[in-house]
């Protein structure tokens, strides 16, 4: 029995052991326990979201663009241009006139144009957009793939969704003079201004063009149509250009369009037109049957030939759209696999 009690003393004492040193081995489970602690100015995290490399988001890209509102130096089409700065990771510093790349942090020293040629392939534009590019650090994500350029031309929204985006910004719009806005030409379709009854032309006319009002006292962040006729100042969201409506008049009328930054794709000649088109799209005749068409006729037969080179024409651009990012992104695989292998090579010859 003793020798029992010593042999089974013996076993625990190992298996004691055994069960330390797996706890000791194993990955250790910490206990965390919730403090509230005193809400403070300093302890409240104010900073900005940390940056990614994200060349599809058009969030993104219209943050960057946000930091181009108060450029003190003028912007030119034979300068820079901002959209294609800051689909490129680069963001601007007003008080010391440079971009920063966000990823990277490196710095472009900006100065004034030095010329004033309407030649978009001019030397200093060919150079300016070559730094936007070669002053990357070599591992930075946005040297290899800037923004998409579907990002930086205006969404395709479908008509329930423009509707409602329009809507949107009509809320809190004033009462605007009918002289303070310069009629469009063509006019706004009137199937299009029925939607908004409780608007006048005006304020749709900036509403489609991308224009918001903003309330002069935004402390609470809140827009309201109740008080209609406060003074309040007309944004875009895309280029933060601002118009206070107490300007408009018919001495000094606003054009909704012209009103943008020259970069802005708001200010694009047929986007009014397309926004009406996709809001009350034309009522054309009912096309005639399948059946009732002649397969020998020559003019059908020429008819569906176009329209399927057409459709193939839209696919084939889809499918190049779509695998452009892929594609480039395999053959950067494939270039770093070739140099690992090189270097293979060379270290095991040396």
């Amino acid at each position: 029995m003793a020798h029992e009690s010593a042999t089974t003393a013996r076993i625990r004492k190992l298996l004691l052991a055994a069960d330390d040193a797996t706890r000791i081995l194993s990955p250790r489970k910490t206990r965390t326990r919730s403090v509230d602690l005193p809400t403070t100015d300093s302890t409240q995290d104010t900073s900005d979201p940390w940056p990614i490399h994200d060349p599809f988001s058009r969030d993104d890209l219209a943050r960057r663009l946000k930091t181009y509102a108060t450029a003190t130096f003028a912007f030119a089409p034979t300068n820079l241009n901002p959209v294609t700065a800051a689909s490129q990771g680069w963001c601007y510093h007003a008080a010391n006139n440079t971009l920063e790349c966000e990823l990277c942090h490196s710095m472009i020293m900006l100065g004034a144009p030095l010329e004033q040629s309407i030649d978009v392939e001019s030397p200093i534009t060919v150079k300016s957009r070559a730094l936007l590019i070669s002053e990357h650090l070599s591992d930075c994500p946005w040297r290899r793939q800037p923004c998409s350029t579907s990002v930086q031309e205006l969404p395709a929204l479908p008509p329930g969704q423009l509707l409602q985006a329009v809507q949107d910004r009509l809320v809190g719009f004033p009462v605007i003079p009918v002289d303070g806005i310069v009629d469009p030409e063509p006019p706004i379709p009137e199937k299009v201004l029925a939607q908004f009854p409780n608007h006048g032309a005006g304020a749709i006319h900036c509403a489609l063009l991308n224009w918001t009002a903003v309330p002069l006292d935004n402390s609470t962040g809140a827009t309201t149509n109740e008080t209609p006729n406060v003074a309040v100042t007309l944004t875009c969201t895309f280029c933060s250009r601002r118009v206070g409506s107490w300007t408009l008049s018919k001495e000094n009328p606003l054009d909704p369009r012209t009103a943008h930054k020259w970069y802005c794709p708001w200010s694009a000649h047929r986007v009014l037109a397309r926004m009406c088109r996709l809001l009350a799209p034309t009522t054309n005749p009912t096309p005639p049957a399948l059946d009732s068409l002649d397969a020998d006729d020559p003019a059908v037969q020429l008819a569906a030939r176009s329209s399927a080179r057409t459709t193939m024409h839209k696919v084939r651009v889809l499918i190049a759209r779509t695998s452009a990012p892929l594609t480039k992104r395999m053959s950067d695989d494939a270039d770093q696999a070739r140099e690992c292998a090189k270097r293979q090579r060379v270290d095991k010859e040396g």
